[in-house]
């Protein structure tokens, strides 16, 4: 639990520092799910492709990227800062972590477009989808 907790923290300070707005509707407020349905049919970047995905408002990715031979807390972790499905070219904003070497440093990626790859520790993702509320990636290397 604490360890959950810990990376909520993460990936809020990180949605802080970023200052990208996340959406969360409530009492009437902010898009409904409709908007989100109409942004993500109009977006050709929401192409619901990629084997791991990553949400707003949760620690991911989903499934989890394969463990990293020297342990699962080096296994890093990805967070969603944000989406921009409005821009002419759509980009996405990811933080990643991993919580051993120490010290855990998190990584800002801050809009990335279709296609682009970055890599962290080790790890080399490929954007592959960027919807108004996730954001889809392969995993184009993994050394140890």
């Amino acid at each position: 639990m604490k360890v959950a907790a810990i990376l909520a923290l993460r990936v809020f300070v990180a949605i802080s520092l970023l200052g990208v707005t996340v959406c969360r509707a409530s009492h009437g407020t902010g898009p409904s799910p409709d908007a989100h349905e109409s942004s993500n049919a109009t977006n050709v970047s929401c192409t619901g492709v990629g084997s791991y995905r990553v949400a707003t408002s949760a620690v991911g990715p989903t499934p989890g990227l394969p463990q990293s031979a020297k342990g699962a807390s080096f296994t890093p972790a990805v967070g969603l800062a944000g989406t921009d499905v409005g821009s002419a070219v759509p980009t996405v904003s990811l933080v990643l972590w991993a919580d051993e070497p120490k010290p855990s440093i998190d990584e800002s990626f801050k809009r990335l477009a279709m296609g682009e790859q970055i890599t962290f520790r080790g790890y080399s993702l490929t954007i592959s989808s960027i919807c108004a509320d996730s954001a889809q990636f392969e995993l184009v290397s993994q050394q140890e």
